[in-house]
């Protein structure tokens, strides 16, 4: 378990739209862009599937993944943009190609365009889907150890070139050989941090009170079946940090079977921290498996979501947000709205657009 923080800003950039109050937008008009992606077949001859920016050009993942990235970043960097002396340690959760020779310049490259010389590259993280949880946790370690602020996110496609292939390759798409198979994204989300005590940088999007990580013993990708074993603690110990129902669980997960059963094992076994009726948004319904940007993208929705509900509701908003790995690494959040700030004043001073 590790320290909290408040979320100073925030950027988003995915195929419905390029900030966070228009993609989530997009998302709750119920507006989808699955597409037909050219060159590709799954293994039943048919064209893969998913959600893709058809007007993107480039087959390069890792391009496409960090032309999302250039724009979150900036979002999520203006707060501070021209007012900072000190470099802002970045915790950046990708895909395992990012470690290949050049990529980690490549990516540095970005943030110094979008931030010169503000942002100063610490960990790329690359453990697959809950890459985005252990990224937040050790930016939080980070914020606990003196650094004013953080920047953490993550960063990812999986409907373009090599990712994609493998994906058919595998049969791990979704079509007529596989009928539990997944629908591949892209996107990117970032996230500036401050300490939770200090009322500095402007106001905040939201709070985020714990981060918790585990192992899965029995993951997607091995034998026998999984027992939730990972999800269950990681609930646990984020049921520690907020004793009382959250309002809503975001599932940052690939649509298969396997995680919707996870979720409702664990779910059992901390059903004091569960929304009731129970309330879950899975995010690859809307935007297909987005790989290591999926957590960060998870914390962007329930935090743009906050507003509107906790003026609604007239109580504090709340949520949980978790991802699993298929090799095992699970992560989780839970995030509040921030008390006492209004949203004509956070919009107008964070920067979230």
């Amino acid at each position: 378990m590790t320290r909290s923080a408040r979320v100073l800003g925030l950027g988003v950039g995915c195929p419905l739209g390029l900030t966070a109050r228009a993609a989530f937008a997009a998302v709750e008009a119920g507006l989808r862009r699955f597409v037909e992606i050219d060159g590709v077949l799954d293994l039943a001859g048919e064209p893969a599937r998913g959600c893709r920016l058809q007007s993107l050009a480039g087959e390069d993942p890792f391009e496409r993944a960090l032309w999302f990235a250039r724009r979150a970043a900036a979002q999520a960097l203006r707060p501070v943009a021209g007012g900072v002396a000190a470099p802002v340690p970045v915790f950046v959760a990708v895909p395992a190609a990012a470690h290949e020779a050049g990529r980690s310049r490549r990516l540095k490259e970005v943030l110094a365009e979008v931030a010169p010389p503000a942002a100063e590259l610490r960990w790329l993280i690359a453990v697959g889907r809950a890459s985005g949880a252990v990224a937040l946790a050790a930016a939080l370690d980070e914020l606990g150890e003196g650094a004013p602020r953080v920047l953490v996110g993550g960063l990812d496609c999986q409907v373009a070139g090599e990712a994609l292939r493998e994906l058919s390759r595998h049969n791990r798409l979704l079509g007529r050989r596989n009928c539990d198979g997944r629908l591949p994204g892209e996107g990117a989300a970032f996230l500036l941090l401050g300490r939770a005590g200090e009322r500095t940088g402007g106001p905040a999007l939201g709070v985020v009170e714990a981060v918790a990580c585990a192992e899965e013993p029995a993951p997607f990708v091995g034998e026998p079946a999984s027992r939730a074993a990972g999800l269950t603690e990681v609930l646990s110990e984020l049921r520690e940090r907020w004793p009382q129902r959250v309002d809503e669980v975001v599932a940052a997960q690939s649509n298969e079977r396997f995680f919707a059963t996870e979720l409702s094992t664990a779910y059992l076994r901390n059903v004091e921290l569960m929304p009731e009726p129970m309330r879950v948004r899975a995010l690859a319904d809307a935007l297909g498996d987005c790989g290591a940007a999926a957590f960060p993208l998870g914390l962007a929705w329930a935090l743009d979501d906050f507003d509107l509900r906790a003026r609604w509701r007239g109580s504090l908003a709340s949520a949980v947000v978790l991802s699993s790995s298929d090799a095992g690494t699970v992560g989780g959040a839970l995030v509040t709205a921030a008390a006492g700030e209004s949203r004509e004043v956070r919009r107008s001073g964070a920067g979230s657009s």
